[in-house]
């Protein structure tokens, strides 16, 4: 399992690496496309929870999982704090809204 996902982290890192250096809302895309790519893979719930146990008796797998998690944040923050300097709002934000709202 650690080969794997050494294997996907390397992976991830690429993709970031590629959205940073792209116009904002196509890195934006690369990054959500490469996140949701497997959401119709029906194998998905099963190694999603074989991954979460090995991860819970493994310190190391744990740590590649966590890391590849902060890489992916990072890069989205960056995204996201480019989006909004260029003067775009997010699909569910509005001006005037307080943060936090849900209304």
């Amino acid at each position: 399992m650690h080969f794997a996902a050494g294997r996907q982290a390397r992976r991830t890192a690429e993709v970031v690496d590629t959205a940073l250096a792209q116009e904002t809302r196509a890195g934006i895309d690369r990054l959500v496309d490469h996140l949701t790519a497997d959401f119709d893979d029906p194998l998905l719930p099963g190694l999603t929870a074989a991954a979460l146990l090995q991860a819970h008796r493994d310190a190391e797998f744990a740590a590649l999982l966590t890391d590849d998690a902060d890489r992916v944040r990072a890069g989205l923050i960056t995204l996201l704090g480019r989006w909004a300097a260029e003067g775009h709002w997010l699909p569910y934000s509005r001006p005037g809204r307080p943060s936090g709202s849900c209304g």
